[in-house]
């Protein structure tokens, strides 16, 4: 059997990683904006369902990850994790309305092209 097609589902699980850790930012996000500002709620930030599920994301993505890392080198996993960075610049642009510089675009440019070249390594 060709390696390709064994390790093709634990890369498909690793971009499903990626993409749970971005909705984990997007939730601690939306959790942190809506606790308020007080310095006396900042204990209650922890408690909040959001925060919660969240956190919990995080949690199954790293579960997942420890899967991945059966049958991916570590050095092409966890560098690939830079690629949740972009998805976390886009949820920040689309869903909070966040700025997105020129000088970010080119960042996040660099990032793709250092994933690729490590995925043709």
């Amino acid at each position: 059997m060709d390696i390709t097609y064994r390790i093709f589902p634990s890369f498909l699980l690793l971009a499903i990683c990626i993409l749970i850790g971005a909705v984990g930012q997007y939730l601690l996000k939306t959790g942190a904006m809506s606790s308020g500002s007080e310095a006396t709620k900042f204990w209650m930030v922890w408690f909040q369902p959001i925060i919660i599920i969240g956190l919990s994301f995080y949690f199954i993505g790293a579960l997942l990850y420890i899967y991945v890392l059966k049958s991916v080198p570590l050095s092409i996993a966890y560098p690939s994790f830079a690629l949740n960075t972009i998805l976390v610049v886009l949820i920040g642009r689309i869903f909070f309305k966040e700025t997105l510089t020129f000088t970010q675009v080119g960042g996040i440019l660099f990032i793709i092209l250092g994933v690729v070249l490590l995925w043709k390594s």
